[in-house]
């Protein structure tokens, strides 16, 4: 794992999830640790292999494949671990995830993993949302993405944008046809301010780095609203898990393990508590069946 200049004091760390990197003189900010204590080596690696030494560790949000590595690096470097709120109780607390996809109930043992429960870490400093962070000499800004995740934050410095799971890759897209966002409404809004950011560089977490990201965030849109369309116009009324299942079929997707359910569940729920609040659908509960249906 090599790093990647974007700017004077800019790098990052490409692979399954693309990692911030902020040189400050001898030190490094980190951004986000990937899934597990390999990923936090070949991050250590790479970086005391250019003579500098993690002092801080910033987490976008709580996912495990973000946050994962936390615990290697904490006690490896020493390094201030800094992330939302929201997103770091979760940190702390990794059971929370899955115990939130089991709406509240103790969750299932497949639930219990490292992709769905990174090894828990402290967290240092609990960062507001938004605003201006400055670490030593460097100078960035925090800017709230929430929709994938309660709380999701991205960090811009030195014009760099690391916008983690605000969009993801079409390839991505076209694997997973139902992306993972807890909150749809949200979700839109981040990426209406994505399409009119102006960084000079942009680093998603799951997408090819690079100066433009209008065309991430058309992708990202359509996607949305392919399966809000499919449930609003052609899935007809059902429970949850009935239409569920219909948008499942409907877009080639086939949930053959317990947490892909779960996941996808999750996000189906997420359209249909979002159209509820456009006064699209409306839930009736009646002989102990919710049902959700047009309105």
């Amino acid at each position: 794992m090599d790093l990647v200049q974007v700017t004077d004091n800019v790098y990052f760390l490409p692979g399954r999830v693309n990692i911030g990197v902020v040189r400050d003189g001898a030190e490094a900010i980190v951004i986000d640790s990937g899934l597990n204590d390999d990923s936090a080596r070949r991050i250590v690696k790479a970086i005391e292999g250019v003579g500098w030494h993690i002092t801080v560790l910033i987490n976008t949000h709580s996912h495990a494949d973000h946050c994962g590595g936390n615990k290697y690096i904490q006690e490896k470097t020493k390094a201030q671990i800094y992330a939302p709120a929201i997103e770091a109780q979760m940190i702390e607390v990794p059971y929370l995830e899955p115990w939130y996809l089991s709406s509240g109930a103790m969750p299932i043992d497949e639930l219990q993993n490292q992709f769905l429960m990174a090894r828990p870490s402290h967290v240092d400093k609990v960062m507001d949302n938004k605003g201006e962070l400055d670490i030593g000499s460097t100078k960035m800004t925090i800017v709230s993405l929430p929709g994938h995740s309660p709380n999701q934050i991205g960090i811009e410095v030195e014009e760099t944008f690391f916008c983690a799971d605000s969009v993801f890759s079409e390839e991505v897209l076209d694997r997973h046809k139902i992306p993972f966002f807890i909150d749809i409404g949200k979700e839109k809004q981040t990426l209406a301010f994505l399409q009119g950011s102006s960084s000079r560089y942009y680093v998603p977490s799951h997408a090819t780095p690079g100066t433009l990201i209008r065309d991430l965030v058309a992708a990202n849109s359509k996607a949305i609203l392919d399966v809000e369309k499919y449930i609003t116009e052609e899935t007809g009324d059902g429970t949850k898990d009935q239409i569920l299942k219909r948008v499942c079929d409907k877009f080639g997707v086939k949930l053959n393990e317990f947490p892909q359910y779960y996941l996808t569940s999750t996000a189906v729920m997420a359209y249909l508590s979002y159209l509820q609040k456009q006064g699209r659908l409306k839930p009736t509960l009646a002989e102990n069946e919710l049902t959700w249906r047009k309105v």
